[in-house]
């Protein structure tokens, strides 16, 4: 059965920006500000200010040497949430090239996937803290039962749901426009190009070092994955008029590649090319000035198929009209000017090589 995708205001209204766009749009025209969501939690973790420690067969205490840390509620139950954490900022990334500051400059047309993914991951948010309130009580007493020696303290200090749930929060955060009141624009579109290269840079190292380092083929999953960041590219052209002529050179690579199967062979070399060259963030910047290519291995030699027929005639040619010598041509008789002559037996001092079948 097929999920259909409910458009929330936000996405509608992200679509709707980004049909405004002329052709070649500016980068305040064409780009948006955005902050990562804040997601808040907590650890589950508190420290005892009365718990003393042994250092050394001595039991120590006091505010420089703390070691009284205790799991109330267990770190396991609570990795969903850090994972979305994660998972925010890396769509967020995907999309975006990072600013400083915890912003991310954003292209337009790529708002309405951005915050539609991000919207997701808030109903996941959701979800995990609904399933977490169903469970809630029964973590807390198997957690008592794994942990008996501290099982008390785990009792004295565990909250109840409602205290326990407060620090939790997902809040998306409002896009804003590219309207700085003081700099230069020129200046910041050129500071976001060089975070865009080491962004793509390190992209481009890590899939290197995970799918193509050592392999003597790699699958279409790793294709995809540099696709990916040459349509970072493309999202982000605004920021370097050199781009489009960047990206038309990748293309090139990824039209000649096959498009099922694994990636082998002289395929895989020239992808291993195209890696390794994105993979150095000056690499990319002077591509996109135009002072250089991605470089190609050379093409592999193809041997000729050999015309046997050819090399057949080539072998022996005969002379026409010559008759072959009869017996009377190798009569002793008819040889003149030499005198006659004997193979002298083994006997004579010569040594008889045994050279077998074949011999001469």
């Amino acid at each position: 059965m097929s999920t259909q995708k409910v458009e929330s205001q936000a996405v509608k209204a992200a679509k709707a920006l980004a049909t405004q766009l002329g052709q070649n749009p500016t980068m305040t025209e064409g780009a948006c500000l955005l902050s990562l969501p804040e997601l808040s939690g907590t650890s589950g973790r508190i420290t005892l200010r009365e718990a003393e420690m042994r250092v050394d067969g001595h039991t120590v205490t006091g505010q420089s040497v703390r070691n009284g840390d205790l799991e109330v509620f267990p770190a396991s139950e609570l990795q969903p949430f850090n994972t979305l954490r994660i998972a925010a900022k890396r769509i967020i990334a995907q999309h975006s090239v990072e600013l400083g500051g915890k912003l991310f400059l954003c292209p337009i047309k790529r708002l309405d996937v951005v915050v539609f993914e991000l919207e997701e991951l808030k109903n996941k948010f959701d979800q995990e803290l609904a399933s977490l309130k169903l469970r809630y009580d029964s973590i807390l007493e198997a957690h008592k039962k794994k942990n008996p020696s501290v099982a008390h303290l785990i009792a004295r200090h565990q909250m109840v749901w409602d205290e326990f749930v407060k620090p939790f929060g997902f809040k998306l955060n409002p896009v804003l426009a590219v309207s700085p009141l003081m700099g230069d624009v020129d200046g910041m579109a050129a500071s976001a190009a060089d975070q865009l290269w080491k962004e793509l840079a390190a992209d481009a190292r890590a899939q290197h070092r995970t799918s193509i380092a050592g392999k003597e083929g790699v699958s279409q999953r790793a294709v995809k994955a540099l696709l990916k960041i040459r349509d970072k590219l493309i999202n982000l052209s605004f920021l370097h008029s050199g781009i489009d002529r960047f990206v038309d050179e990748m293309n090139e690579i990824f039209i000649s590649l096959p498009k099922t199967g694994e990636v082998k062979g002289h395929d895989l070399l020239k992808l291993s090319h195209l890696v390794l060259f994105l993979s150095n963030e000056e690499n990319l910047r002077l591509a996109a000035e135009g002072k250089y290519a991605i470089p190609q291995p050379d093409e592999p030699e193809v041997e000729e198929p050999e015309d046997i027929e050819a090399a057949e005639a080539d072998e022996v040619t005969w002379e026409e009209d010559v008759p072959f010598s009869t017996d009377e041509d190798f009569d002793p008789s008819n040889v003149h000017g030499f005198d006659e002559f004997q193979i002298p037996p083994p006997s004579a001092g010569l040594e008889v090589l045994e050279t077998g079948w074949g011999s001469f």
